[in-house]
């Protein structure tokens, strides 16, 4: 009697323990996430309709930037280095958690305008966006490489890569170059062909192979102190869900195609075409930040060589990263 007294003990004991650490989904307050339009759009798509996560998504870095020093959501897709910059300004209120996406950045022309190398900018005008930011350290970083005088070419900047394209290549027959990225390139191939012609696409990420592993862009930063569980949910979301992405991307865009709700529009846009061939040069990745730390030291010392002035000459720490 007194064994079956003990086991009955220990059963409930186990129960009281599994009910504690089940904690189901829909008993978590949701995750408030913000991010901007673009590839980071794209990457989180299909969990827009996830109604355990609310979403804001923004065009350009300045909102970015400003809600990285606050403290108002539990999870930031921005770039990294602006990340990076706030850390060593003692002004970023989150971690880096993970690495989203890389080497996305691109020079363009059209076909008319063509050049066999970077060195011939000189002299030329150039629409760039996000001014030291990711994209146009790694425009400039570029041309350093191929010892391009920076002085000698016109660059003039736009808040984001879409104003690029309908401020500038659309609209100002002075602006034959631009900086620009997936999926704005595949639209310009796709959708806006007949208006622009054929273009050129210049990998700029290639000509950076000996200085980084890779260019890491935007990145999941994480809010300090924030409810563990809530986190853990949203980040085991957003790893499946790029997996599926990189696994089956026509099947991925033609759900992504089915969520009706208040960003649809982001998508709609762009047209189905456009964002299935503008995955594969998107770079889309789920990277643990700390885990390629060392690779990251290495794009943030080739920052530091580039100009430092952005990083203010830093190295960054181990509490830069979140576990």
């Amino acid at each position: 009697m007194r064994n079956i007294k003990k086991l009955f003990i220990l059963l409930i004991g186990l129960i009281f323990t599994l009910a504690l650490c089940s904690c189901k989904d829909e008993d978590l307050p949701n995750a408030k996430v913000m991010l901007p339009q673009g590839i980071p759009a794209v990457a989180l798509g299909n969990l827009l309709s996830d109604e355990k996560i609310d979403f804001t998504i923004v065009d350009g870095p300045s909102v970015l930037s400003a809600e990285l020093m606050k403290e108002d959501y539990d999870v930031i897709v921005a770039p990294i280095v602006l990340g990076a910059q706030l850390y060593t300004k003692e002004t970023l209120k989150y971690n880096l958690k993970a690495v989203l996406t890389e080497g996305n950045t691109f020079l363009v022309c059209k076909e008319a305008k063509k050049i066999s190398s970077l060195k011939e900018l000189e002299g030329k005008k150039v629409a760039a966006y996000g001014e030291n930011t990711a994209p146009d350290i790694t425009f400039k970083a570029a041309l350093k490489a191929n010892g391009v005088d920076i002085t000698k070419i016109e660059i003039v900047y736009e808040n984001s890569v879409s104003d690029v394209l309908s401020n500038r290549f659309l609209t100002d027959d002075s602006i034959d170059f631009i900086l620009s990225a997936e999926p704005i390139i595949s639209k310009i191939k796709t959708a806006l062909v007949a208006k622009v012609g054929k273009i050129e696409v210049y990998d700029l990420q290639k000509a950076l192979e000996s200085n980084a592993d890779f260019i890491p862009q935007a990145g999941v930063f994480v809010k300090k102190g924030v409810n563990e569980k809530v986190i853990n949910s949203f980040l085991q979301k957003l790893s499946d869900n790029i997996n599926d992405l990189n696994m089956d991307a026509e099947k991925y865009v033609t759900k992504l195609f089915t969520y009706e709700g208040e960003y649809a529009s982001i998508f709609t846009t762009l047209g189905q075409n456009v964002i299935l061939e503008s995955i594969p040069n998107s770079s889309i990745i789920y990277k643990d930040a700390k885990s390629n730390k060392e690779t990251l030291d290495k794009y943030f010392a080739m920052i530091n060589e580039y100009n430092n002035k952005i990083l203010s000459g830093k190295t960054i720490d181990e509490d830069f990263y979140k576990e």
